[in-house]
């Protein structure tokens, strides 16, 4: 039977349309260049990321910014954009192509003098879809004093049997990121803890996370948390 998965929402501006939905699948997580029509806008239509693990409930933790946005006027893509299910995975990029014109879908609507349409190309470093860095400033009362640019992600328990690498995408330029192992029920693993890594350092896709006297493989058998402290640094993904 059919279902309702998605569509325009009580959050959303209700001149707003789901044009087309192209959907990917990408290191187990589908991927949604939603192509929002803006009616208010004289048609206008810009993309949006979303995600979902199931295809059936989807997140959209970005509608507030374009993954894709319009250019200026007078550009062949300033008006109404439109990608495919396609990218294209390279080594270190992913690219989209897309096609775009300076006019909106809706027929009757001129939006720019001069109609002009063509092909366009974007691309992003591997997997930096998004990512996850601090707040500017952390006060609150707890703190004996504010923090800048400092904070951590804790992942949910994983089981780290027969792995042997874990890497970091991601950019600690002027910065640092520091990978410590907890128990399950959220104590530190001697060895394995925030003192006891090198820091991350620099911006790269492939940071590998070593501690200075201990390995993955020394691990005894367990399911276990992985917390990320972040100074002054972006993560945008991690692989086991």
């Amino acid at each position: 039977m059919p279902q309702w998965v998605l569509g325009p929402d009580e959050h959303d501006n209700p001149e707003y349309e789901f044009h087309t939905s192209p959907v990917f699948l990408h290191n187990n997580c589908y991927i949604n260049l939603n192509q929002i029509l803006n009616r208010r806008a004289e048609g206008a239509i810009e993309i949006e990321l979303m995600r979902s693990r199931d295809s059936l409930r989807w997140e959209r933790p970005f509608r507030d910014q374009p993954f894709l946005a319009r250019s200026e006027s007078g550009q062949f893509d300033s008006h109404s954009i439109f990608t495919n299910s396609t990218p294209v995975v390279l080594a270190d990029e992913i690219r989209f192509y897309y096609g775009a014109y300076n006019q909106s879908p809706i027929g009757g609507v001129k939006s720019e003098p001069g109609e002009r349409s063509g092909v366009g190309v974007a691309s992003i470093p591997r997997d930096r879809f998004s990512g996850i860095r601090p707040v500017a400033k952390s006060a609150q009362v707890t703190l004996k004093k504010p923090l800048e640019h400092i904070g951590q992600v804790t992942l949910k328990p994983l089981d780290l049997s027969g792995c042997r690498e874990i890497t970091l995408n991601a950019d600690a330029t002027g910065g640092a990121v520091r990978v410590e192992l907890l128990t399950e029920e959220g104590y530190r693993l001697r060895g394995y803890s925030k003192e006891d890594v090198i820091p991350i350092e620099g911006d790269s896709l492939r940071h590998i996370v070593t501690w200075k006297e201990r390995r993955l493989d020394q691990l005894p058998p367990g399911r276990y948390l992985l917390r990320l402290h972040l100074d002054h640094a972006t993560v945008f993904a991690l692989s086991l």
